[in-house]
């Protein structure tokens, strides 16, 4: 596991890929007439829902918790009582996957689209916050306040956005590199993996994103007329920033724990399965010391050059790594202040062990990890396809929707 403090933060470019092309499905139903999956939705998009409106369960996620194990705690570090881990959630918001097929020739346009994971361009992962501690999140207000659900931030545009290149195309997934002929291991443990991902972008409208997600066309002198086709929309859901805070401070984790309300369980396919994603999840976070070379051991295979990564002050520096590596400053640190992830050029490492979903930690307390799941229980039945293109400002766009069925498109 690479050397960390108490805190670190991630931020890194690379160009958006958006989806463009599809229509919304209509929901499918059973003999009985009933739902079997979203239904449609006569309503807008939840991201234009106010904060206060979002449900009871929206006000629970937030502040600290405590996470119970019946067998005691999964971490031998933790200092707590046995069997509990306590975390406080940093920010909460919408989080989206997209991916992009490879370039085709012109003349294959109408008809390109990916059937894997080999014929995909790049992934996505765009954060959306809704509340954050940030005061600097792409949507957060620029004045503090707490309000009377007790969060920090109470963001007024529900528009602004995070975006993140996965590496290796996909969500950390020790499972999906066995079925792919690969073994866990390496960076993040002998039974987890740990891909490297980059903010690429943070915009102030998601309109941006659309079109920086939409179909692209050029022209090369030695192959012709090209077409990179436009983003695919693969799932859609709840996340919350959470820190896990026990003493000391070298056994704390950062999270990003999820949990899918498009498409449900019933509804994930070898779209889902290949990105690595699962319907509940949670992956470790950690940042990457901008100093650090480019190359060797510690790199990413794609790292970014010096002139495109995030720039740090030197206090930003040593509160989070302890100085730059020639000070013998650490490798990598924890995003605690999500203000770390506002900014461009952020190399992080995500990282999942192995089995997680069944023996590893939710990365929130008991009643947040309840919240958190009644929100995307609560979109899956009220939030039709076209409502989540809503949200991402592509309703007026030909979108291609099959993957949010767990078809490859």
């Amino acid at each position: 596991m690479p050397q960390t403090r108490s805190n670190g933060g991630a931020g890194g470019k690379e160009p958006p890929t958006p989806p463009s092309k599809r229509k919304a499905a209509d929901s499918e139903t059973d003999q009985n007439g009933s739902s079997k999956s979203r239904r449609k939705s006569d309503g807008g998009s939840s991201s234009e829902r106010p904060l206060a409106s979002q449900s009871g369960a929206d006000k629970k996620l937030k502040g600290d918790d405590v996470e119970t194990h019946e067998s005691g705690s999964n971490n031998e570090n933790d200092a707590d009582s046995p069997g509990e881990v306590p975390w406080h959630v940093t920010e909460k918001g919408f989080i989206y996957w997209l991916y992009r097929p490879k370039v085709v020739a012109a003349d294959k346009a109408e008809t390109a689209s990916a059937e894997s994971l080999d014929e995909v361009q790049n992934t996505f992962m765009v954060l959306v916050p809704r509340a954050s501690e940030s005061g600097t999140a792409p949507a957060s207000s620029a004045e503090k306040k707490e309000n009377e659900e007790g969060d920090k931030r109470e963001p007024p545009n529900p528009t602004a956005y995070r975006l993140i290149s996965l590496g290796k195309k996909r969500m950390p997934s020790p499972e999906a590199a066995i079925a792919s002929g690969s073994e866990p291991g390496g960076i993040g443990g002998r039974h987890s993996e740990a891909i490297w991902a980059t903010v690429a972008d943070i915009g102030a409208d998601l309109k941006d994103l659309a079109e920086g997600m939409g179909e692209e066309r050029y022209t090369t002198k030695t192959r012709g007329d090209r077409v990179k086709p436009a983003a695919r929309p693969a799932g859609r859901g709840h996340y919350a920033l959470s820190i896990k805070t026990t003493d000391p401070p070298s056994s704390r984790e950062v999270r990003l724990t999820y949990d899918i309300s498009h498409p449900n369980s019933d509804e994930f396919g070898a779209v889902q399965k290949e990105l690595g994603l699962h319907p509940s999840s949670s992956v470790l976070v950690q940042m990457r010391n901008p100093t650090l070379a480019p190359t060797g051991p510690d790199a990413p295979t794609a790292g970014l050059p010096e002139d495109k990564r995030a720039k740090l002050t030197k206090g930003e520096l040593e509160e989070n790594f302890g100085g730059d590596v020639k000070s013998k400053g650490n490798r990598y640190a924890r995003p605690e202040q999500p203000s770390l992830l506002d900014r461009q050029g952020v190399e992080l490492l995500l990282i999942k062990r192995e089995k997680q979903e069944k023996e590893g930690l939710q990365g929130l307390g008991d009643e947040q990890s309840h919240a958190l799941a009644d929100l995307a229980e609560r979109d899956q039945e009220t939030l039709s396809d076209e409502a989540v293109l809503e949200e991402l400002k592509l309703s007026g766009q030909d979108v291609k929707v099959e993957p949010l069925s767990g078809e490859w498109a």
